[in-house]
């Protein structure tokens, strides 16, 4: 070992020695004031005892706080300073400890539990080698985010922290592919793995608790309300927008869950309730704007549902025998094709497609309802969300298609006959909607020019009868083959929506040629 190295370790030593020693001097300092005022308030009962009701483990923040007395700072200082430069060099052990002291010493301040908790969920749990480690230490972060809203109950900061976590992290990071169905399993009914009682000082989270009993519906605890809605709130725009205290309470409304939670929805139940605690008792988040906070709800909303459509063609793909594509949009023509000839090898798998299809659709139209609540108080954002308006507006009947069509081509129709007529129905509507979406966003004006009737340019789309304009981008595309890739350069930023086009196509003609 260099000497380099000696030193690093002997200062990491004295470092370490010397946090303990401030904290035996605090506690040494203070103990005899402690003992007197826990006497004093003993006094009227001798069965109670000092010792039991001192207990360091148990000691809340202002007990803690008395306890220091005028050490706390310089101990809160030395944690911090600690703790950073334990997690720099990789080294968590008692990491959590001090965070613990932290959250303990410093109770009133937001910023550092909105740090904390994006500290542990994205600084500490990259540093995990495992997936199934960095999931643990992001549930760590969730607990934390728990036990200060349980501290602090309705505080807007800790609600949009934890919603972050569970939106950004486990729906959204490279890893989603682990966490989003770790997330729906744990929230279903299943048996806890605790090697010791929860609450025991060496219990850690491991997995979540359920929340979910066996018919999928939320458990009591969690959609109980604690208070009534006021005879004149600020904003009233239906049952949605209010929140009558259920930890999940803005989840009832998409019952049942068979297939467990998404981490979307987890999230957009407390981004609910932040919006509400910002519009409807003046809260303003320490960090994020107004707009911000407001735009949350309808957003997650769409994410949830795009994440219940990728799951749909992967169970779709699945009861029918065929491979998985590795990318979300090579899924769409490697399930085009499947029609009445199709033989289904997986039944459950079957189900779950067409529940998570009309799930999707359903999440759509609330994402599409709380766009446009959102837009009724910010009107500057009309030009940021136009796109998503749009997207969820083409989605909705896509999704209602394909579960109309899996019905049928699969003989679980209850009326063949009149799914086979919705699948054409909300096929053709879809394949309208995206042509407006493409024509609106993703084509050059030069190319719009030369097909539109009339002069009619971009901002008069919307004046065209909207089953023209599946023929309309069809011509914009052969003006743009005909001048060449440099004259359609948003043709990778569309191959999205021409991929759902493309499908919806192929599945109208299967429709159309069948008996």
């Amino acid at each position: 070992m260099s000497e380099g190295q000696h030193k690093s370790r002997d200062g990491g030593r004295r470092g370490r020695t010397g946090l303990v020693a401030v904290m035996i001097i605090a506690l040494a300092g203070s103990v005899a004031a402690t003992q007197w005022q826990l006497s004093v308030r003993n006094a009227p009962s001798t069965a109670r005892t000092t010792s039991k009701g001192s207990s360091l483990s148990r000691l809340n923040s202002y007990a803690l706080g008395l306890l220091l007395g005028g050490f706390r700072g310089p101990l809160v200082m030395m944690l911090w300073t600690t703790s950073e430069s334990q997690k720099a060099s990789r080294n968590l052990e008692d990491f959590d400890t001090k965070v613990e002291w932290i959250r303990l010493l410093q109770p009133e301040f937001d910023s550092v539990h909105i740090f904390q908790i994006w500290n542990k969920a994205y600084n500490v749990s990259v540093q995990m080698a495992s997936l199934s480690n960095k999931y643990v230490t992001i549930l760590d972060a969730i607990d934390y985010a728990e036990r200060m809203s349980a501290e602090r109950p309705d505080n807007i900061n800790i609600i949009v922290a934890e919603a972050q976590v569970w939106s950004d992290k486990l729906g959204s990071a490279a890893e989603k592919f682990y966490y989003r169905p770790r997330v729906r399993a744990e929230t279903s009914p299943h048996k806890l793995r605790m090697s010791v009682p929860k609450g025991d000082p060496a219990w850690r989270r491991v997995e979540l608790d359920p929340m979910l009993d066996d018919q999928g519906m939320l458990l009591p605890e969690l959609v109980k309300a604690t208070r009534e809605k006021p005879v004149t709130p600020k904003i009233d725009e239906g049952p949605t927008n209010f929140d009558d205290g259920a930890p999940m309470g803005f989840l009832r409304q998409f019952e049942p869950y068979p297939h467990g939670l998404s981490p979307f929805a987890i999230a957009f139940n407390l981004y609910k309730r932040a919006q509400l605690l910002q519009s409807v008792y003046n809260q303003r988040h320490a960090q994020l704007s107004d707009q911000v906070i407001d735009s949350r709800p309808p957003l997650t909303l769409k994410l949830w549902s795009e994440e219940e459509w990728e799951l749909a063609r992967r169970r779709e793909l699945a009861a029918f025998g065929l491979e998985v594509p590795a990318e979300r949009l090579d899924m769409e023509p490697a399930s085009a094709g499947i029609g009445p000839g199709s033989k289904v090898v997986d039944d459950k798998a079957l189900d779950e497609a067409i529940f998570s299809l009309k799930r999707s659709a359903d999440l759509a139209a609330a994402s599409y309802i709380e766009y446009q609540r959102h837009l009724t108080v910010y009107r500057g954002n009309v030009s940021t969300y136009r796109l998503h308006l749009d997207e969820m507006q083409a989605h909705i009947p896509l999704g209602a298609a394909d579960a109309a069509y899996l019905r049928w081509c699969s003989g679980r129709s209850t009326d063949a006959a009149a799914d086979k007529a919705d699948a054409i129905k909300s096929y053709t509507l879809a394949m309208e909607k995206y042509a407006l979406i493409t024509l609106k966003f993703y084509f050059d004006d030069a190319l719009l020019k030369q097909v539109l009737p009339g002069g009619v340019g971009r901002a008069g789309l919307d004046q065209i009868p909207i089953e023209q304009l599946p023929a309309l981008r069809r011509a914009t595309m052969v003006a743009a083959a005909q001048h060449g890739l440099q004259a359609d350069a948003m043709a990778e930023d569309r191959q999205e929506y021409d991929a759902y086009m493309g499908r919806s196509e192929t599945r109208l003609a299967i429709l159309k040629h069948s008996k």
